[in-house]
């Protein structure tokens, strides 16, 4: 199915300045995604003041920093360099999105993650043969 994933990252949580980012890395739960690829996998960075999401809105406004028409996660830590850098201000907070639109198939992608105290993330999922969401 389609997904779309928000999530806030405080830049209280950042250990670095200021400056260009060119990856992100993702730990896949082992199990989960054997054997799936995510069509039309893209990964949109963005700032906000935003500290935290309320009512059911997205973001808007991020800049599409990687792209491929099929991406293939394996379990553990995923490294995704991106094809365009971001550059982060260093004062707010960083916004990543990472959607995908398989259209025949439901692909969930479980990421390791901490459970916050706020509302960090966003996801919407349009189950199997549904709309696209990228």
């Amino acid at each position: 199915g389609s997904n779309k994933t928000q999530f806030i990252i405080r830049s209280s949580e950042l250990s670095f300045t200021a400056g260009q980012i060119d990856n992100i890395a993702l730990n896949a739960v082992p199990t989960a995604i054997s054997n799936k690829s995510y069509l039309n996998f893209t990964v949109k960075i963005g700032c906000s003041s935003t500290q935290e999401y309320s009512g059911n809105g997205f973001i808007t406004g991020l800049t599409t920093v990687y792209y491929s028409p099929s991406f293939d996660f394996k379990s553990g830590w995923n490294t995704i360099d991106f094809q365009n850098y971001y550059n982060w201000d260093g004062s707010n907070n960083l916004v990543i999105e990472i959607c995908w639109s398989n259209i025949t198939v439901k692909n969930d992608l479980p990421i390791k993650g901490d459970d916050m105290s706020w509302n960090a993330s966003r996801i919407l999922s349009g189950g199997t043969n549904c709309c696209k969401l990228c």
